[in-house]
């Protein structure tokens, strides 16, 4: 529809309304992935000229999309960096999508404070999606850049359940809970199957979410050991050590406080843990180490 749109109006020798389903093509190849079809559709735009500058917007928007799906992330920072100097008119209109672009840029090469201030422009433009999406970003970018920890408040997202769902999955992998974090996986796959795919398979261009998977992707690794062989020893030493030498991922300390006790997390439970794991360092050549959470064995070297 949209390239006979383009061939209607390319009859009528109306070029100021050509430029939308012309800007429309270059998105939706940008959505299919299809970088070659992206690229003619950008060629096709760029033989017209804007006659206005909400069109001239339009057609910058295209083409820094086009620029960023290509990798080209340096000259699209610069052509949105000098659009925004320029302040055209409609730029507020368009301004919340090029900070959004602009951010991404600067993710890809971890220039993380650059993507902080670029986040506090963003937060104080309009759009009816941005304090959410500031939310989201801000608490991630924290988490990845910083090692702050996560607090996920569902009621901030009643309106995006998705951005809440993909939150609580990596500050549940961040605790080592699997069981929590496979549960808001499957909300997710309820979203988009294709996307969401099986065990933590995320299958989509790399974004804040991707990155924040991937610094737990041992947490995701599915531990399978059998209590019934654990029980057939009796001190907490010798469990422990089986545990360990047995899982591929951090436990939580709810894991191993039930697979050495078989009891529910308690102070008194968690301190018989933390015991344990010191008189297990000074005993072992191994060492436990806790991140969050989870407890992961580092072996010596």
């Amino acid at each position: 529809h949209l390239e006979v749109s383009i061939d209607l109006y390319s009859q009528l020798d109306e070029d100021e309304f050509i430029v939308y389903p012309l800007t429309s093509l270059v998105v939706t190849y940008g959505n299919m992935k299809d970088i070659k079809e992206m690229e003619k559709a950008v060629d096709q735009m760029n033989e017209y000229k804007a006659r206005g500058d909400f069109s001239r917007l339009l057609m910058t928007h295209a083409e820094v999309l086009y620029l960023m799906k290509s990798g080209q992330r340096t000259k699209a920072n610069k052509i949105l960096r000098t659009v925004i100097e320029k302040n055209p008119p409609y730029l507020e209109m368009f301004l919340p999508s090029f900070l959004l672009m602009r951010f991404s840029a600067a993710f890809q090469i971890k220039r993380y404070d650059e993507c902080s201030q670029i986040l506090e422009d963003y937060k104080k433009s309009n759009g009816f999606i941005v304090k959410t999406n500031y939310l989201y970003m801000k608490s991630l970018l924290d988490h990845i850049a910083k090692a702050k920890p996560l607090y996920v408040y569902e009621a901030e997202f009643v309106d995006y359940p998705e951005l809440h769902h993909q939150l609580e999955v990596i500050k549940a992998l961040s605790r080592g809970d699997q069981p929590r974090a496979l549960h808001y996986w499957s909300l997710l796959s309820k979203h988009n199957g294709k996307v969401y795919q099986d065990h933590f398979k995320f299958v989509a261009d790399e974004c804040l979410f991707s990155v924040g998977l991937k610094l737990y992707e041992s947490h995701s690794v599915a531990n399978s050991i059998d209590s019934s062989k654990i029980d057939v020893f009796l001190s907490p030493y010798e469990k422990l050590l089986f545990i360990f030498n047995h899982s591929k991922a951090p436990l939580s300390k709810a894991e191993l406080i039930f697979l050495i006790w078989k009891e529910e997390v308690s102070e008194k439970s968690l301190n018989r843990l933390r015991k344990l794991v010191f008189d297990f360092n000074k005993r072992s050549e191994g060492k436990i180490i806790s991140h969050q959470d989870t407890y992961q064995l580092a072996k010596a070297s």
